[in-house]
Parts: structure tokens; C-alpha cells; sequence
């Protein structure tokens, strides 16, 4: 696990480029969304139906292997202790509004 996958990188890249695309045609189909453009594109439907299917399940998977890759690359108790204080630090820390 020591070595880089750049496959993993070009997914990664790819999953978010089309998060922010599958975001911003959200305002053009018909199904109800925050922002709306004033006409709808009854055929942008179509592929933005083709990534719901799997779009949270690809960011999953890929946020799952860099966070497997950043624990075994930090083999030390130390750095496991430190990635999991900072969720809990944020957890616990009030706002401030």
C-alpha cells in the first residue's frame, strides 16, 4: 500500500467533475430542486436519471480507499489518534453564530 494508484486519482477527479455537473443540471430537469431555470430540458432528464443510480455509491467507495490508504500509510497509534480527535474536536466545539 505504499505506492501511489493513480487510476484511483483519475476516478476520484472524474466522480467529482461529475458531481458538479450532475449539480448544475439539476436546476433543468423536471423533478423539483432549490434553484430553477426557467425552462425545463425534458432530454437532460435522461442522463442525470443514469448517474442517481450510482453517484453516492462511487464518492463512497472512493473516499472509503483514501481513508484506508491514509490509515495504513500512518501505521503509527499517534496518527490513527489524531485522525479520529478531529472529527470529535469538531463535534464538540460550539458554534458560533
Amino acid at each position: 500500500m505504499n505506492e501511489r494508484h493513480f487510476g484511483m486519482d483519475w476516478l476520484r477527479i472524474g466522480a467529482f467533475a461529475l458531481l458538479i455537473l450532475y449539480h448544475s443540471g439539476m436546476a433543468f430537469v423536471p423533478w423539483d430542486w432549490h434553484v430553477k431555470a426557467s425552462h425545463t430540458v425534458i432530454f437532460a432528464s435522461v442522463p442525470m436519471n443514469a448517474l442517481n443510480a450510482w453517484r453516492l455509491g462511487l464518492l463512497f467507495v472512493v473516499s472509503g480507499y483514501a481513508s484506508r490508504a491514509i490509515l495504513m500509510r500512518g501505521s503509527s497509534s499517534a496518527s490513527r489518534k489524531r485522525m479520529w480527535s478531529k472529527p470529535i474536536q469538531m463535534c464538540h466545539t460550539p458554534s458560533r453564530a
